[in-house]
């Protein structure tokens, strides 16, 4: 790749929306589509499943399966990486966001989408019953019952955006600032690649 195109991860269609809200780069300079985390149920690779699926809506990419802190793809080389829903599945972030900072060129971007929890109590009330009880009763209905319950479970592997944002830095970001999106129920992370960063 080279520095004028874009790796993409997990959660492609709404992470290119957010890249062109904040102007982070051209789509046109869309190159790659990479699925980061390996996810197992039984013998079924889903991360492998997500990949087909994104083929046959049509995304204009190549798409590459790979570990999260070994990627195939040479340091200084994208100018963009993006991260939909994912970042609670990781075993530890820190070693994926020093990658993430490996690949980027000096100035190049992230964009990390989540869940969060909304911060008024109202509202926090109304989403957790939603969430976490509505979501995974439809789901169980529709699909796999222990997937839509594990769900909101995954929420609580996830750090604080205090913690998360010191993590980024530590990893040699910068510029780091966290929106929320659907009245809190999501958030997005964003920062520049600045190097020095470690990957404890």
């Amino acid at each position: 790749c080279d520095p004028a195109r874009l790796a993409v991860l997990k959660g492609v269609s709404i992470a290119l929306r957010y890249i062109r809200k904040y102007q982070f780069v051209s789509l046109a300079g869309l190159h790659a589509v990479f699925n980061m985390d390996k996810m197992f149920l039984g013998r079924e690779d889903i991360s492998g499943q997500m990949l087909v699926g994104a083929r046959a809506r049509g995304v204009q990419a190549a798409f590459v399966q790979g570990d999260a802190v070994q990627l195939p793809i040479a340091d200084d080389s994208v100018s963009v990486v993006t991260c939909g829903f994912a970042l609670r599945n990781f075993v530890a972030l820190g070693p994926v966001f020093a990658e993430m900072a490996r690949v980027l060129v000096p100035g190049g971007r992230i964009a990390l989408i989540e869940v969060d929890r909304p911060a008024s109590a109202a509202l926090r009330f109304g989403h957790s019953l939603y969430f976490d009880r509505v979501v995974p009763w439809i789901g169980g209905l529709v699909s796999d019952r222990e997937a839509y319950r594990y769900l909101p479970q995954s929420t609580a592997y996830l750090p604080e955006a205090g913690e998360l944002l010191a993590m980024l830095a530590k990893a040699g970001f910068e510029q780091m600032a966290k929106h929320r999106l659907m009245l809190g129920a999501a958030q997005i992370l964003i920062g520049v690649c600045a190097r020095g960063g470690t990957a404890s």
